[in-house]
């Protein structure tokens, strides 16, 4: 049980960092600056490994990737991928 309550931390700044990047990527987005999506995605994955481990890295870039899908990639909203996105 201890080790259990040790891990929510990490894995909440794993939410929180990836939760922080989204929104202000969609913020910049609605001001017109483009291109900020995956370098403040990639940030949160960085700062997620370098203060939450390998674990919360893990959960990080899973979240990251399904954020980046559904938010800025054509189709918008949905996360149908097709398979002349998979490269992508």
């Amino acid at each position: 049980m201890p080790r259990l309550l040790a891990a929510i931390p990490r894995y909440s700044l794993a939410v929180l960092s990836v939760s922080t990047a989204l929104g202000g990527a969609l913020f910049l987005q609605s001001l017109h600056v483009r291109e900020v999506d995956v370098p403040l995605l990639l940030f949160a994955v960085a700062i997620t490994a370098w203060y939450g481990g390998a674990g919360a890295a893990a959960v990080a870039l899973a979240l990251s990737c399904i954020g980046f899908d559904y938010f800025f990639v054509e189709p918008l909203y949905t996360l149908n991928i097709s398979n002349t996105d998979l490269p992508y």
